[in-house]
């Protein structure tokens, strides 16, 4: 794994990129030239090995050319372009949090809601209570992130999306049990999922993610931690974030509540727009999203450094 430190200024991510892999392929260089001295040395006098050395030196140059190479920057580039409006005025570090929050609560955070919201999130002692308080900027984000996915294939699922956002303040319950209903739907159909079991292990795998795929894996870090295994059927308690198997099981005040509805909507409308956002390309300057590239660096390479 080639380890990034994540820097807060945005002009240090290419830099901290081409150190990463400098410092990822030193070994393989240095292993070679020492390989081949040793395999040499009882042919060669102390001249010829010298001349050997330098010969493979210009590994140690094609090396440095292709870190600092045009490639890489565009990366970085792309990695900027591929965040969503609503993490606008974010800092990288927030972004790293954005991750751990959401697989510990569920919570997506892509695409909504708005930054404002993000940012108390990131900080509340109780998340789900702070979520609650702002429901009302929450359903116009959620309406909003609606109207921007592309209908055709997601029509019907849009349509489905709208109706659990618009269910929301007068049923609750209602709008969380279609929401459920409808991320389960996306899952199978859209992110082709025949077994939920597979999803969970999928979505909750996102260190081994390419970074420029950060931004579908904060999405389905969340839809993960709703995919935990419960079975309300057989007596056991259900849990305290969101849960897809408990709400479609089991029926009780303390699996339907605001803060569930919420972040099942808030599942749902992510995943939706996400799928929309990569099935056409993006309108709007601020939202666009990066093109297919190689994998080049794993997601649990971009955490912030501590010092």
């Amino acid at each position: 794994m080639i380890r990034v430190h994540l820097p807060e200024d945005d002009s240090n991510l290419t830099q901290s990129m081409e150190g990463a892999i400098r410092q990822a392929f030193a070994p393989l260089e240095q292993g070679l030239q020492e390989r081949m001295a040793e395999m040499l040395k009882p042919l060669m006098d102390q001249r010829l090995q010298r001349l050997v050395a330098d010969a493979l030196r210009p590994a140690q140059a094609f090396l440095d050319a292709f870190a600092a190479s045009s490639g890489i920057r565009g990366a970085a580039d792309r990695f900027r372009q591929s965040w969503p409006a609503n993490w606008s005025g974010l800092t990288r570090r927030d972004l790293w949090d954005i991750l751990r929050f959401s697989a510990r609560t569920g919570i997506c955070m892509v695409w909504i809601p708005r930054p404002d919201t993000i940012r108390e999130l990131l900080v509340s002692e109780d998340p789900r209570r702070t979520l609650v308080n702002h429901r009302a900027d929450t359903v116009v984000d959620l309406t909003a992130a609606l109207q921007r996915v592309a209908v055709g294939r997601l029509a019907e699922d849009r349509y489905f999306a709208q109706r659990a956002v618009d269910a929301f303040s007068e049923h609750p319950e209602a709008a969380q049990a279609l929401a459920t209903n409808a991320l389960t739907t996306l899952i199978h159909r859209k992110l082709g999922y025949p077994r939920l079991a597979a999803a969970a292990t999928d979505f909750s795998d996102w260190e081994s993610k390419p970074f420029l795929e950060y931004r579908r894996a904060a999405v389905l870090i969340a839809v993960g931690k709703a995919l935990d295994k419960n079975w309300p059927q057989h007596g056991e308690a259900p849990p305290d974030a969101f849960n897809r198997h408990a709400a479609t099981h089991g029926v009780s005040t303390k699996v339907y509540t605001l803060a569930h509805a919420l972040i099942a909507l808030m599942a749902l409308v992510g995943t939706l727009r996400e799928l929309s956002e990569e099935c056409t390309p993006a309108s709007d300057p601020s939202e666009s999203h990066p093109q297919q590239h190689p994998h080049l660096v794993g997601l649990a390479g971009f955490e912030p450094a501590t010092s």
